[in-house]
């Protein structure tokens, strides 16, 4: 029978049609499964810190074509959306789909927490989830100096005048790697604000542990008077930690001997930080002694005067310069003038603001400056300008007071006098025209001023060269103040210019050890120095190094096998000398000393090359 035939026979259209019920059959549960849309919602924990994220999932099951669940809002937590991912399946002829949702919960304060029922609307129907409860735990309650992580907030003065300058002090502190990090600053909404310059960063030892701190600064002038609230700074970062050994599937030791320590492999774990909120009790200034037209300057001030010639004639001017001062809320400051100053003119100018920011506070200057023309000869004397302010350490009222400013004033050397034109009776007599005067601007009478006195053209590319020099100049030490700015803040950069020189001179002291004969502390000091380079150069966690892990980033980072194996047998050797059984050969210590600073020198040589 030919193929053709046997397709087209009844027994194979019969099988056929057969074959077309069946699968409508079991199509069937296909469609009743996807009418049954279920929302469900889960957490990955049910208790956490407010330095801890939660995970929440809404999952969508019997549809894929769902708008986004709404998950309503909960007071002390802050929920973001982080992305949705979808599953379609087919077991034993039975379909199944669903969509997942992920959240992820910053918590805000400790308590105990119920996520109300996420929903969406399908077709008409309101689908909900279950509500869910959690507990949030305060992360305070642990010892700073037994975290890896802290975030602290303090101010110089809980209980200040209303005006007066406190200092506000942000720390995040760290022993550990971490990565991301977004700071959510505290509102100071009952406050006047000055920066104190950049953040800076600094290492500090605290409960025997080393930590690397981010601070930040403000000068604070509370502007009401009362109780006060600095809310709580948060910081989410994630944090960067090792990945623990997995065992092989094949149980063979030497098998995850060699993967663990010559890979690393990193994972990330979210954390929030709350500083604590600060209280503040802002005292109000006393109305007794509140002497008249007092602005509200709190702190200490001094005042200058200066005049830029103090030698002149009636009619001219001079300029007259009041420099206010102090580390007050300057911007408050106003200048009331003195009355006896009926023998000048005096012409006011918009006064100019300066803040100048210290270590610890910031100094203000507010200077203004007078245009005064004296009206008569003879010794005129400008008075002391007074400025008066409230001292809060001696909790009383003070007036700062200027120096007089003596001007020696001669009289105009002539007077200025008016022309008057008289036309005379018969306009129509000529008379010769005189010369009484000539103009500032010359009127010229001849031929040559029509001469084309401009420049050549060659000579307006040098002018537009010597123009754009300057420019040029700006441009390029503002790149390298730039680049210069950004390695200073790069702390792994700034750890791998500096290893080298930081490893030299640790083995300068280190000689020293050694011609004490104290081998095991030699030891301790070549195995550490060794350590140090290789996590500053690698951006590695260095003290915490052994032999396996320092060859495997050396691995990574290029370098070829012999001098891995080097400075791995170095390690070996300070270790062994100073945990095992020590040797006390003077000239054991030495070629290990020599040896150090030879494979110091090639890995300074390659690494620098490689990067």
């Amino acid at each position: 029978m030919r193929l053709y035939d046997f397709l087209y026979s009844k027994k194979m259209i019969k099988l056929s049609n057969n074959l077309l019920v069946l699968l409508s059959i079991l199509a069937i549960p296909v469609i009743v499964q996807a009418a049954q849309v279920r929302l469900t919602a889960s957490l990955d924990k049910t208790e956490a810190t407010t330095e801890d994220t939660i995970m929440l999932t809404i999952t969508v099951e019997g549809t894929q074509s769902t708008p986004q669940p709404v998950v309503p809002a909960v007071a002390g937590l802050n929920i973001r959306y982080s992305g949705s991912s979808s599953e379609f399946s087919v077991v034993n002829g039975v379909s199944s789909s669903s969509i997942k949702y992920n959240y992820i919960i910053f918590p805000l304060r400790a308590g105990s927490f119920t996520l109300a029922p996420a929903y969406i609307d399908y077709e008409g129907q309101k689908i909900k989830s279950q509500p869910i409860k959690f507990k949030i735990l305060s992360a305070q309650s642990q010892p700073q100096q037994n975290k890896a992580l802290f975030l602290k907030a303090e101010v110089s003065n809980t209980t200040p005048y209303y005006n007066e300058q406190i200092l506000y002090t942000l720390q995040f502190g760290r022993m550990v790697n971490v990565a991301g990090a977004n700071l959510d600053a505290a509102s100071f909404k009952d406050f006047w604000t000055e920066e104190l310059g950049e953040q800076k960063q600094y290492q500090r030892v605290i409960g025997g542990h080393t930590y690397l701190i981010t601070e930040i600064k403000k000068a604070l002038f509370p502007a009401k008077t009362g109780k006060l609230v600095i809310e709580p700074a948060t910081i989410s970062c994630e944090i960067i930690m090792k990945s623990k050994r997995r065992r092989s599937p094949f149980g063979d030791r030497l098998f995850d001997d060699f993967f663990s320590n010559s890979f690393f492999t990193h994972r990330t774990e979210t954390r929030i930080l709350h500083s604590q909120p600060i209280e503040l009790g802002v005292k109000p200034l006393p109305e007794q002694g509140r002497p008249p037209n007092f602005h509200p300057l709190v702190g200490q001030l001094k005042v200058k005067t200066g005049s830029s010639k103090h030698i002149l004639q009636v009619g001219d001017s001079t300029t007259l310069t009041i420099d206010i001062s102090g580390n007050v809320n300057i911007r408050d400051a106003q200048l009331v003038a003195p009355q006896n100053l009926q023998d000048f003119k005096v012409y006011d100018d918009k006064p100019t603001i300066n803040i100048l920011k210290r270590v610890d506070k910031v100094i203000g200057q507010k200077i203004f400056k007078k245009a005064l023309v004296p009206q008569k000869a003879g010794s005129l004397t400008v008075p002391s300008f007074e400025i008066p302010y409230f001292d809060p350490q001696t909790a009383s009222y003070k007036v700062a007071h200027s120096q007089a400013v003596n001007l020696q004033v001669s009289p105009a050397t002539e007077e200025e006098t008016l022309h008057e034109t008289i036309l005379p009776g018969d306009v129509s007599r000529k008379e010769a025209i005189k010369i009484l005067g000539r103009d500032i601007l010359p009127i010229y009478t001849d031929a040559a001023a029509l001469k084309d006195n401009r420049p050549h053209r060659r000579d307006y590319f040098i002018y537009i060269g010597l123009f754009l020099f300057p420019g040029l100049i700006y441009l390029t030490l503002l790149s390298l103040r730039i680049r210069q700015e950004r390695h200073e803040k790069d702390i792994s950069l700034l750890r791998k210019k500096n290893a080298y020189k930081k490893a030299m001179s640790n083995l300068g002291l280190i000689s020293t050890v050694l011609k004490k004969g104290d081998h095991a502390e030699f030891y301790a000091e070549v195995s550490r120095t060794l350590k140090e380079y290789l996590g500053d150069k690698l951006n590695l966690p260095g003290a915490a190094l052994t032999p396996q892990e320092a060859a495997a980033g050396l691995k990574a980072a290029g370098l070829d096998g012999d001098l891995i194996e080097q400075f791995k047998k170095l390690l070996e050797q300070c270790e062994s000398c100073q945990f095992g059984s020590k040797s006390t050969e003077q000239t054991a210590c030495q070629t290990i000393y020599k040896n150090t600073q030879q494979t110091l020198k090639q890995l300074e040589k390659l690494l620098r090359h490689n990067r």
